[in-house]
């Protein structure tokens, strides 16, 4: 973690700095003085961020999602292509339900029951994307819920609602 700080130029306009040893007086027109103070905030840089968006955390616990149900969830953001949100296993694979189970040390229908109930609940896509085919079905995260940056492929808008419903 880094410290954060504000800093504050001070107006050097009407200071004259004096040599505490010879008395001489410093000329300091051209230079400028910055007073640094900790702001009592810190701050956490990665590489990689995932979003989550609380609201739609809230709405599908509202709608039943299971403490398993989101484990698995976070463990599909592992590695999230960017402007796509397929879950992919590594730079070239998508995920697929057994290799979410490998990973998670549970069976392949174990997790392909995990991924159904994630698809009812909105959160997860299965399917090929347009521009992606080269890749055969992948499992698509809801960019509305959870998401690596802010920008996406059009083709993911037609996948997904979002999961709040609004009046």
């Amino acid at each position: 973690m880094k410290k954060l700080y504000k800093d504050e130029l001070i107006n050097l306009e009407n200071i004259t700095m004096i040599d505490n040893k010879t008395s001489e007086v410093i000329e300091i027109k051209n230079s400028a003085i910055i007073r640094r103070t900790l702001t009592g905030k810190s701050t956490v840089s990665s590489n990689k961020y995932i979003y989550l968006d609380q609201d739609r955390l809230d709405a599908i616990h509202a709608k039943g999602i299971k403490l398993n149900e989101l484990g698995f969830l976070i463990l599909m953001c592992k590695d999230l292509m960017f402007n796509y949100n397929i879950s992919m296993y590594d730079q070239k694979n998508p995920h697929s339900a057994k290799s979410l189970g490998l990973q998670l040390k549970i069976t392949e229908q174990s997790a392909s029951r995990i991924l159904r109930k994630l698809i009812e609940l909105g959160v997860v896509s299965k399917g090929k994307i347009k521009e992606m085919k080269h890749l055969g079905v992948v499992y698509t995260l809801n960019p509305y819920f959870l998401r690596v940056g802010k920008n996406f492929s059009s083709s993911i808008d037609v996948l997904f609602d979002d999961v709040i419903v609004k009046q």
